[in-house]
């Protein structure tokens, strides 16, 4: 009976633990257009409903200080909607610049507007198929931003010649354009991960081919977020919740 006890608590450990301790992922990418700049992005992207530890965040971004947080999508959970939940992760960010795209969430939420609002109070910059432009140091850097294609919204983006950063919560969008780094979310992880493989994901079904980690698309270099929370199904195996840090530099450097 005490061995069935204990093989019961260490299955529920095991379960706590890889469903709400954060693990960290690093990737570094090497440019031609940056000119001996640095750009230090932090990616936050399915948070859903995830319960966040206040003071292992504070020291992640104390330890990190990201240059940019930019955020892709399903802040908030439709079927849990908790917007307070939310705001109180994204009150945790303040001081740094944050960028934000919808995600599938905010549309079948029927609150975008309301989301929107909020994050605007809080100085969030939301870009709804639309470009902002930030400058470090000597150059300019231009964030694009899709809204997720549940809006149905067809407005086309324009790019030019400076650096690149698109922002959408689903990888299909990205290959609609030529940016040099795109972000994104929605796979989950793959949700359960046996072997280094995800096992299931939306929009690409059993056995995705994306899940996690980053990539080329075309001449894209993409970055995909395992994300924080959980959706319909609420449980993560071997897939702890994920928060990105990317280092975009010159090549040369």
């Amino acid at each position: 009976m005490i061995k069935y006890l204990i093989a019961i608590i260490l299955i529920l450990g095991f379960l706590y633990y890889g469903n709400t301790v954060l693990q960290i992922s690093k990737y570094t990418i090497h440019t031609d257009k940056l000119n001996g700049v640095s750009l230090k992005v932090m990616h936050l992207s399915d948070f859903h409903d995830y319960k966040y530890n206040e003071r292992t965040l504070s020291k992640l971004l104390n330890g990190e200080s990201p240059d940019i947080i930019v955020i892709t999508g399903d802040l908030i959970d439709k079927r849990r909607f908790d917007l307070e939940h939310s705001l109180g992760f994204i009150d945790m960010l303040k001081g740094y610049p944050i960028y934000y795209v919808t995600g599938n969430h905010e549309a079948g939420s029927g609150q975008t507007e309301l989301i929107v609002s909020e994050l605007e109070k809080r100085d969030v910059t939301v870009l709804r198929n639309n470009v902002t432009k930030i400058g470090i140091e000597n150059m300019t850097i231009q964030i694009i931003g899709l809204d997720d294609p549940t809006y149905q919204n067809e407005e086309v983006v324009t790019l030019d010649d400076d650096f690149s950063i698109l922002l959408s919560h689903r990888l299909k969008l990205v290959t609609q354009y030529d940016a040099d780094v795109s972000f994104s979310g929605h796979a989950h992880g793959g949700q359960i991960r046996l072997f280094g493989q995800g096992m299931v994901a939306p929009d690409q079904g059993f056995l995705p081919e994306y899940t996690k980690g980053i990539f080329k698309m075309g001449n894209t270099t993409s970055v995909m977020s395992r994300g924080l929370g959980n959706s319909i199904f609420r449980l993560r195996v071997f897939n702890r919740p994920e928060i990105v840090i990317v280092t975009i530099e010159d090549q040369n450097n």
